[in-house]
């Protein structure tokens, strides 16, 4: 969830690159603990905003007085697995799914709020304009449940233009 919310908003070779430091900052281990441990000094000079910091640590001490429960992500639903990651400062519904997707695996996560994966869609389908999020939330339905491989190709088809 860390790596997720420091990927937020930036391009990929930024956010690995702020994420490494943070690695390297808390000596290979990212836990709670660690996190809640590093100065704002610190998390400046690994790259992270004010706003990520605060959230990143919202997250560690959220995870420490038990209020969310990454132990247990892996057997609720992803409704639910949403709804206990969104009381994190700075995680909403987009950062949350791509937590369902990319760390729990899940294969039937359809991100309509993901830019990417509007545009994606529209280039597939030969659209004049863009997909609205609202047409896209469900425009997949008949795709169920591989949705997650589907927003995937919408990701693909933008890299490829």
């Amino acid at each position: 969830m860390v790596r997720a919310i420091v990927f937020q908003q930036l391009a990929g070779r930024a956010a690995n690159a702020i994420h490494s430091r943070l690695v390297a900052a808390v000596n290979g281990v990212i836990s709670p603990e660690n996190i809640v441990g590093l100065s704002d000094t610190t998390c400046a000079e690994c790259g992270l905003s004010a706003a990520k910091r605060d959230a990143i640590r919202d997250l560690a001490l959220k995870v420490l007085d038990g209020s969310v429960r990454p132990d247990r992500h892996g057997r609720m639903s992803d409704d639910d697995v949403v709804a206990e990651l969104v009381t994190v400062r700075g995680i909403g519904p987009w950062t949350a799914q791509m937590y369902l997707m990319s760390q729990l695996g899940r294969h039937d996560v359809w991100p309509a709020l993901d830019y990417g994966v509007r545009n994606g869609w529209s280039l597939l389908h030969s659209m004049n304009e863009m997909i609205s999020v609202k047409e896209l939330s469900h425009a997949a339905d008949h795709l169920a449940p591989y949705r997650s491989s589907v927003a995937w190709y919408c990701w693909q088809r933008v890299d490829f233009t």
